[in-house]
C-alpha cells in the first residue's frame, strides 16, 4: 500500500513517521520527500493496521492528513519517462555526469543487442577517445560520426546541468539520412504549396513571384535563374 502524508514542515517531523512505520515492522520499498509531503510506498501495509497508523500519525505534531494513492509521485516519473522513450525511434540513452550509462530506451537496447545500463560509454562504443572528449567538453560538442555494432551513426550530445552543476547528458543517435529529415522539416512548411512554398519575403523575391504568378497559367515550361541564394 502507498500512502501520503502531508504535513506542517518542521525540524524532526520526518524522522517521527518514518519511526511510527518501522515500530510496526513495516517494510518500505521507496519513501519520497517533497516537503511538506512525504510518499511512503509499504507493501505489507494492510489496511487494518493502516486504521491504526493514521491514528498514531495524526497524533504527530503537525501531520495534517493521511491518505492512500495509487502510485508515488517518482514512480509515476519513471513509468512516463519510460513510456516517452519507447515512443522514440532514434536511439536515447542517459549518462550521469561521469559518462556511466543511467538509462536507454528499447531502441537502443535493440541496436546494441545487451542493456546498456551501468556502464561507461567507451566500453559501449569501444572508444576511450569519444568517451573523454565528452567529458573534457561538458557533452557539448558538435554532432559527430560514431559507430555502433558496425553501424555509422551520428550523436547528438544535450547535456543536463542543475544550476551551474553538470550532472550527465542525454544522448540520441540518428542515422546519416534522419539528420536530412529533421533539416528538411524545420526549414519546410509541409502544408504550403504553390507559390506559398518559395521561402523568402525580400524585394527581388516579391517581383520574381509577381512575375511568375503571370506567366504560370501558361501552359509551357518556366525556367527560373539566378544566383544561388
Amino acid at each position: 500500500m502507498r500512502i501520503h502524508v502531508t504535513f506542517i514542515d518542521r525540524v524532526g517531523i520526518t524522522q517521527e513517521v518514518l519511526a511510527l512505520l518501522g515500530g510496526r515492522n513495516l517494510n518500505l520499498d521507496a519513501v519520497e520527500m517533497v516537503p511538506p509531503n512525504v510518499y511512503i510506498d509499504a507493501p505489507t501495509l494492510s489496511p487494518e493496521v493502516l486504521d491504526e497508523l493514521r491514528e498514531a500519525l495524526h497524533a504527530v505534531q503537525g501531520v495534517q492528513e493521511v491518505t492512500v494513492v495509487d502510485i508515488l509521485p517518482g514512480q509515476r516519473r519513471r513509468l512516463q519517462l519510460d513510456a516517452l522513450l519507447a515512443a522514440m525511434t532514434d536511439p536515447v540513452l542517459a549518462v550521469d555526469g561521469a559518462g556511466r550509462i543511467l538509462l536507454a530506451n528499447p531502441a537502443l537496447i535493440a541496436l546494441y543487442g545487451d542493456e546498456p545500463e551501468g556502464r561507461p560509454l567507451a566500453q559501449l562504443f569501444g572508444d576511450d577517445s569519444l568517451h573523454s572528449a565528452l567529458l573534457e567538453h561538458s557533452f557539448r560538442l558538435p554532432l559527430r560520426e560514431i559507430t555502433l555494432k558496425g553501424q555509422a551513426l551520428l550523436l547528438d550530445a544535450v547535456p543536463i546541468t542543475e544550476g551551474d552543476h553538470l550532472t550527465g547528458a542525454l544522448l540520441t543517435l540518428y542515422q546519416p539520412n534522419r539528420i536530412g529529415e529533421r533539416l528538411s522539416a524545420l526549414h519546410h512548411d509541409h502544408a504550403a504549396e504553390g507559390f506559398d512554398a518559395l521561402l523568402g519575403d525580400s524585394a527581388p523575391m516579391a517581383t520574381l513571384k509577381t512575375r511568375a504568378q503571370r506567366v504560370a497559367s501558361l501552359d509551357a515550361p518556366l525556367l527560373i535563374h539566378g544566383e544561388t541564394g
